[in-house]
């Protein structure tokens, strides 16, 4: 066999040499894609409250609808507001639970 052929077979048959074998599945791609800017908010609205206070949580988005029964976020007082802010030695979990009985967080329908 002349060297030139061997050299020739020897390139071809390189790329098969390191080559594994696998299978093939259907799935979820996940696309994660790092982004910079700033949030605008759409439609803001206030609402008037006899008792003053902060949103603690929001439970809904934009776009959806909830029943009556269901609250849109929860609205926690300036008391309990004030105390969960100050830096101290006690969690925000267990200051929950001594103030809950007080100080209920009111839901917003």
């Amino acid at each position: 066999m002349n060297a030139p052929l061997a050299a020739l077979l020897l390139a071809c048959a390189a790329p098969t040499i390191g080559a594994t074998r696998a299978s093939i599945r259907r799935g979820e791609l996940v696309v994660r894609v790092h982004v910079t800017g700033t949030v605008v908010p759409e439609d803001v609205f206030r609402l008037k409250s006899t008792i003053e206070g902060r949103i603690e949580s929001v439970a809904t988005s934009s776009f959806t609808w909830k029943r009556d029964d269901e609250p849109l976020a929860m609205l926690v007082h300036r008391e309990l507001a004030a105390m969960l802010d100050a830096k101290g030695v006690v969690g925000q979990e267990l200051m929950e639970d001594r103030w809950q009985r007080v100080y209920r967080p009111t839901p917003i329908r």
